[in-house]
């Protein structure tokens, strides 16, 4: 093959102009085509791209090449007149820029064409590309891109090389004879913080992947490079590494995250917090890859916290599938079981006794129950002055019947205006009573002979009575329980000479949100409720998390509004009341994981066939005046209910994991 590309841009001498284009090119022709011989020809057994130079006049004594390929090799090769040289090729595409005198030409290409396209061209490790040049008196130097036709080459071995790809030590060269199949050689690559994760023909893995001391065979011969793969150890950089959504302003928070329309599914960072130290992800949807194993149990992740921690909800025990730890537990099984009096006991009641008519029922820990009343009025005669605001002196309490402050009329004809501002009123229809008489309204039905009400018998109003319902003076019976399993498990390695796995575990926030999103006991200036509707004692979770905003969505929030609702073990970090770092999970953060509306969605990763407990308040509410509290999947029942309970943990920043990749087949194992 021969190729010549003239460029005349100046007009020269009309003589000089014949003698170049018709007297010297014939006298080179005739040269080439006797001088190049077995130049660029192959000794046996020899594969490559072999560079060639035939200079037979003007003043350069060798010719330039930069050879380089897409994996990472790059070479500056001299070619010396009527030499060689051959570059020992492996798979991968190459390009050759030459660096040529303006009167040098490509000669010939054997093994493949040229293109004109500037393509780069693939080389296989067993191809020969010889590649010759030789002069002529011509005007601009070339960038050249090659094809090529693979060559069937007679060789008896291929040598596989070992790179590290960031990691440290080496390991030899190991040969394969042709169709012989054996083991590759054992990693023997280290890196810090990160796990060998196998091989692969491609340094950012995208080639074709070897598992360690895989048993492998060729059936040609040349050479293969392969690259270590390593994983951060890390379980959160494992994690925040993945890919994601990004941040999760377009989330349409009262529709389940689909695979097919996205909303969301896999890994979201939450809005406000993708500037942070440590950005909170979450997870969210239809996913099989949030499953890790520790302590020897099964957990799965739930979301990262401002602190760098992993949260985690409890999902059973690892099944041995061929040797194998999986993670597959549903139902109950995917529930705490707590050994109660001899018993073992895998339901529970959220309130001790199953009580459910006081604000305090659906405390994570409450102080005093002040228990709803009902009265029964004769609407037609029976009139009331209800106030906004009332004063005690001892036992004797008093409505602020100043004007604008209250009103006064029968229940039938004031009822809106009493349970949306004016609260307070005595029974007897006093406007100054004893504390047997002075009530607060927190609800309001239709019924026009009905007023649901608070005792205020001991405190000063409403505020001073929820202050002491809400106070973290006793447990309730899902904390106690799911620290009892805590203990029970011996996580807290109380038992001698056993591990303590609580260290691994951070001191974070469990929230049991009990502030007041809507109705009467939000407080006594409440002008929230509507004409004509049933008003409910809505608690905040409620509020964000079904209540939608002007954009019709929810705004599901990971902030705990009060201290006091925020239980921690440290007092530094929140109320300080937990005995151990575990609690339950939030309405919000059910909300996130992709719950929705639908209260009950079958393909969240958190669905287990099952109702569990989750730490969020809902409603105080109804006529028989019960408290309901959010259950898991998003749902609510009375404290009084006996259902599951799924815990969360929060393993620290720096925790490693020593295997898996998160499926529910392989999850991360933390030893």
């Amino acid at each position: 093959m021969r190729r010549r590309t003239r460029d005349f841009g100046h007009l020269k001498l009309i003589f000089a102009f014949l003698f170049i284009s018709v007297f010297i090119p014939n006298v080179i022709n005739a040269l080439n085509s006797s001088a190049t011989g077995n130049l660029g020809s192959f000794e046996t057994g020899e594969t490559g791209i072999k560079l060639c130079a035939q200079i037979d006049a003007g003043p350069a004594d060798s010719l330039r090449f930069l050879v380089t390929n897409n994996q990472g090799f790059s070479a500056d090769v001299l070619v010396g007149n009527d030499t060689c040289k051959n570059i020992k090729t492996i798979a991968a595409t190459y390009t050759i820029r030459e660096y040529l005198p303006q009167e040098y030409v490509l000669d010939s290409v054997t093994g493949g064409t040229v293109n004109a396209d500037n393509t780069p061209f693939v080389a296989t490790a067993t191809g020969q590309y010889s590649i010759i040049y030789s002069n002529e008196y011509d005007q601009k130097g070339y960038l050249h891109s090659f094809g090529y036709t693979l060559s069937n080459q007679a060789a008896s071995a291929v040598d596989v090389h070992f790179d590290a790809n960031g990691g440290t030590g080496s390991m030899n060269t190991q040969r394969f004879g042709i169709n012989s199949q054996q083991p590759l050689t054992a990693n023997s690559f280290t890196r810090t913080d990160y796990n060998f994760a196998g091989w692969n023909t491609k340094a950012d893995g995208t080639g074709t992947p070897y598992t360690d001391e895989q048993q492998i065979s060729f059936a040609t011969g040349g050479e293969i490079t392969l690259f270590a793969q390593w994983r951060n150890v890390n379980l959160y950089n494992e994690i925040t590494s993945r890919s994601n959504n990004g941040v999760d302003t377009n989330i349409d928070f009262t529709s389940k995250a689909t695979i097919t329309d996205g909303n969301g599914n896999g890994l979201n960072i939450r809005a406000g917090t993708e500037n942070d130290q440590y950005p909170i992800y979450y997870f969210r949807g239809e996913l099989s890859d949030n499953h890790v194993i520790w302590a020897d149990k099964c957990w799965k992740v739930v979301r990262t916290t401002e602190t760098g921690g992993t949260k985690m909800i409890y999902n059973g025990l690892p099944a041995l599938v061929n040797g194998v730890q999986q993670c597959n537990a549903t139902g109950v099984d995917s529930q705490i079981t707590v050994n109660v009096n001899g018993a073992d006991q895998n339901t529970f009641t959220f309130s001790d006794q199953g009580r459910s008519k006081s604000p305090a029922d659906v405390g994570y820990m409450y102080g005093a129950r002040i228990e709803s009343n009902i009265l029964l009025v004769n609407n037609s005669t029976t009139s009331f002055v209800f106030s906004n605001d009332v004063s005690r002196n001892g036992n004797t309490y008093t409505l602020d019947t100043s004007p604008g402050q209250s009103i006064s009329g029968t229940w039938s004809a004031e009822r809106f205006n009493a349970y949306s501002r004016y609260h307070y009123f005595c029974t007897d229809g006093a406007t100054s009573c004893d504390n047997t008489k002075i009530a607060y309204i927190h609800h309001y039905i239709f019924s026009n002979d009905t007023i649901l009400y608070i005792s205020l018998d001991g405190y000063d109003d409403i505020e001073d009575a929820k202050a002491a319902m809400f106070a973290n003076t006793t447990d309730s019976n899902a904390k106690a329980m799911v620290e009892t399993w805590f203990e029970q498990q011996n996580l807290d390695g109380h038992i001698a000479d056993t591990r303590n796995y609580e260290d691994d575990l951070e001191d974070t926030v469990f929230c049991n949100d009990r502030t007041y999103h809507s109705g009467g006991l939000k407080g006594k200036d409440s002008d929230e409720i509507q004409s004509g509707t049933t008003q409910s004692n809505y608690h905040g979770a409620y509020g964000r998390n079904v209540i939608k905003n002007a954009n019709n969505n929810y705004e599901p929030s990971l902030d705990c509004v009060n201290s006091n609702d925020a239980f921690t073990v440290n007092p530094a970090n929140g109320n300080g009341m937990l005995n151990h770092k575990i609690g339950l999970i939030t309405a919000d953060e059910l909300t996130i994981a992709g719950n929705g509306d639908s209260g009950y969605d079958t393909t969240t990763y958190l669905y287990t066939g099952q109702f569990t407990w989750s730490a969020s308040p809902r409603a105080f509410n109804t006529t028989s005046a019960l408290v309901s509290a959010w259950r898991s999947p998003l749902g609510y029942g009375v404290p009084g209910d006996s259902i599951g309970l799924r815990p969360l943990v929060s393993l620290k920043n720096n925790i490693e994991f020593v295997s898996g990749t998160g499926l529910q087949t392989d999850p991360y194992i933390v030893e």
